[in-house]
């Protein structure tokens, strides 16, 4: 019996973690793991090896996330493990955009729309590019 598919949430806002858990776990076909905060999240990653991450990349004033993925791409099991950046800092995005994505993941500016977002992840879990989904330009965000 094929496992239903686990994505794992770090992000630091509690109604956006909720929020995209809930509709990942109503709306589609995976399960979630959620954290608020980046602290210990290699070694709680490994415990679940997720088949995506939705992380955050700015928690509080600091990068976190870009810390975890790049300690993720460097951990044996976690290297090739599809990430999903989403991030409101929209200066963020300008200034390290082609860090995150010499790190192999994908970006959401926040708002966005939830189709994109299931569609990324979709792409993710099946393997596919991500790069292949784009934002509808003139889509409601959501």
């Amino acid at each position: 019996m094929l496992q239903t598919p686990l994505i794992a949430i770090i992000n630091d806002d509690p109604a956006f973690l909720e929020f995209i858990a809930s509709f990942l776990e109503e709306e589609t076909v995976y399960r979630t793991v959620v954290w608020d905060d980046g602290v210990d999240s290699l070694p709680r990653l490994r415990e679940h090896l997720p088949q995506v991450v939705i992380l955050d990349v700015r928690m509080g004033d600091q990068a976190v996330g870009q810390t975890i993925l790049e300690q993720m791409r460097t951990d044996c099991e976690l290297k090739d493990t599809p990430v999903i950046v989403c991030t409101a800092d929209a200066q963020f995005i300008r200034t390290n955009g082609d860090v995150i994505r010499l790190l192999n993941a994908d970006v959401l500016e926040k708002p966005f729309d939830l189709e994109i977002l299931e569609q990324k992840v979709h792409h993710a879990v099946n393997g596919l590019p991500l790069a292949g989904v784009k934002p509808d330009p003139v889509g409601e965000a959501t």
